[in-house]
């Protein structure tokens, strides 16, 4: 069961699927990741690797102005949409298909961008090579597997990481 753990939304229940190969961010990684940000009213955020729309909905119930989803499964999509739908979101959300650095390489001018991936996504460095060209100020939260590397040219853009079980959350700050 994927919820909205906190903010106007509160325990609204999300569509989910059973699909193997979603991976939902679970309730104490989200607490860990929001409580590190502390702050997300009036953000422009972007949810890369949506899957279901977890984080990008969470932002949004703690005040975000608005989310893009950018996902590029069909079915996933397909389920952003109710669930944006079930929350009355629809006038502060847009749902792109589309792969993930295509669509952010293009669209690189968010507040904050929530990323994703799968564990085992092969471009994550590229993607941290893009957001390094973000404007100033513009912070990633990386959500990865516990150990993932972050090559050292982008060491600088890193503002803390937390790990919580196989999970690893990188919170990264463009200069």
């Amino acid at each position: 069961m994927v919820r909205i753990i906190s903010g106007h939304h509160k325990g609204r229940i999300l569509q989910s699927n059973s699909a193997k190969n979603l991976r939902p961010t679970q309730d104490r990684v989200k607490e860990t990741l929001f409580a590190k940000l502390f702050d997300v009213e009036d953000l422009t955020v972007l949810d890369l690797f949506a899957g279901i729309g977890n984080l990008g909905l969470e932002a949004l119930s703690r005040g975000a102005k608005c989310c893009s989803f950018g996902e590029k499964r069909p079915r996933m999509i397909r389920l952003i949409r109710e669930n944006i739908a079930l929350l009355d979101l629809q006038d502060v959300t847009e749902v792109i298909q589309a792969d993930a650095l295509s669509y952010y390489r293009n669209h690189p001018a968010y507040d904050l961008i929530l990323a994703d991936p799968p564990y085992d996504y092969r471009d994550t460095d590229q993607l941290v090579s893009l957001f390094g060209n973000s404007l100033k100020g513009t912070r990633m939260v990386l959500e990865t597997r516990r150990g993932y590397q972050l090559p050292d040219a982008f060491l600088p853009l890193l503002e803390t990481n937390k790990q919580i079980g196989d999970t690893q959350l990188l919170f990264l700050r463009s200069s």
